[in-house]
């Protein structure tokens, strides 16, 4: 690891997770958990953030003690073997189906309010997105480090703004009284919640880059994760005040409707763009990832040699096409049988549940004394959250499945290979 420059302070780390976490979420998750359990949805809130806090300093301790630039796949394959890898490449890849839907959704529900064009239309919309994601990956334009910090910027400023003018009271901050009759919505509000915590994990490639891992990764994790609750937890106090919620519709740009009760048509305008543009940043990063994580699997032998070609320019293109029909073929099942936006996140949810579960696991393994406590408490806490998901878990145990199926295709088809070429 000495590769890599130690240049990571602890308020540049605070600052890494915040632009991880304050992405397409923002702009629709406190309305859908509003949705999904009224006013009861600020107890989803409570009881996510506490649950994410113990899984979010296993992920610190492992951070610190096994700093590495492979992240989780690398806890894995130390803790249990180099297969593990795979396992996690597919379970990264398994989102393209669902993640990448949702978070274009989203972005054509603020464009379609900026343009003025009707939801029976936004389909059309969803479809062009998807294709001018698909031209920039073809053109070989990157997002830089300093355009995710942009889009925080833009995402925090402009609900800081709606906070500041909104009529916020101390009231409307306080949970109403727990109804237990209400338990199995708030479960589902905090199935889709979760959402808003996904990229933890993604933190500890970097834990090798910072200039005192065992000190600063474990503070970085924290703070930012309470940070990120606490202004979460503010929006969907501000959704549920001002009634931005109700259906898929007011959902998938409630953040807009917001604006225009607050500052007005124009306000509305304007925040309908930042939330199109910051959410296209945020799904040309993800398909970035997902399109280099195919390229390396097909480098690796674990998918087709022809996915793993670059062009001149030094694009998975192949990969990125594949990206690009699936993403398609996807979304149009979703706008020809009217697949909710919640149920595209609670099958994503189920994939990063499943992800940090296997990741608090190396923790079993890799850390000792009260460290060890917490990652089997955090065990505990991920199994706590997958039943939150219910039934959509069944769509992650298939991944799960399949690539254990795949791998012992590929090791059987690697010695039918060696034992012709032994013969020969």
């Amino acid at each position: 690891m000495s590769g890599f420059h130690k240049q990571i302070s602890l308020p540049q780390g605070i600052s890494l997770l915040l632009t991880t976490l304050m992405g397409t979420g923002a702009f629709v998750v406190p309305s859908l958990a509003a949705t999904i359990a009224d006013k009861q949805a600020l107890w989803a809130w409570v009881l996510l953030i506490s649950l994410m806090l113990p899984i979010a300093l296993t992920f610190a301790m492992l951070g610190a003690r096994h700093p590495h630039a492979g992240g989780t796949a690398y806890l894995l394959s130390k803790a249990f073997g180099s297969r593990w890898e795979n396992f996690t490449g597919w379970l990264y890849l398994s989102v393209i189906p669902t993640g990448l839907p949702a978070a274009i959704t989203i972005a054509t529900g603020y464009l379609g309010n900026f343009l003025g064009i009707e939801s029976a239309y936004h389909g059309w919309l969803a479809a062009l997105t998807l294709t001018l994601i698909l031209l920039i990956n073809l053109m070989g334009i990157k997002a830089s480090g300093h355009m995710q910090t942009l889009i925080a910027i833009a995402v925090g400023g402009t609900l800081t703004v709606l906070l500041l003018v909104s009529e916020l009271e101390l009231k409307d901050l306080q949970p109403p009284p727990f109804a237990l009759p209400e338990l199995g919505n708030i479960g589902e509000a905090m199935a889709v919640i979760f959402w808003c915590f996904v990229g933890i994990e993604a933190m500890t490639h970097l834990g090798a880059e910072f200039k005192n891992p065992r000190r600063d990764f474990p503070l970085t994790i924290i703070i930012g994760v309470v940070l990120t609750g606490l202004f979460y937890y503010l929006t969907a106090a501000l959704v549920i005040r001002y009634s931005a919620y109700g259906n898929e519709s007011i959902d998938s740009q409630s953040v807009a409707f917001l604006a225009g009760q607050l500052i007005g048509p124009v306000g509305e305008k304007v925040v309908s763009l930042i939330g199109f543009l910051a959410c296209l940043a945020s799904i040309n990063l993800y398909n970035l990832s997902f399109t280099r994580l195919i390229w390396s699997m097909a480098e690796n032998s674990v998918l087709p040699a022809p996915l793993g070609q670059l062009t001149s320019r030094g694009v998975p293109a192949r990969a990125a096409i594949l990206v690009f029909i699936i993403s398609m073929l996807c979304l149009t099942i979703k706008y020809q049988l009217d697949v909710g936006l919640d149920e595209l996140i609670k099958y994503s949810d189920g994939v990063f549940v499943v992800i940090y579960l296997l990741g608090v696991l190396t923790g079993l393994r890799l850390l000792s004394g009260y460290r060890k406590q917490l990652a089997g408490l955090s065990l505990i806490l991920c199994l706590l959250a997958l039943i939150t998901i219910g039934s959509y878990a069944i769509y992650v145990l298939l991944v799960l499945a399949f690539s254990v199926c795949w791998d012992r295709y590929l090791e059987h088809k690697t010695l039918s290979i060696k034992k012709v070429t032994d013969g020969s």
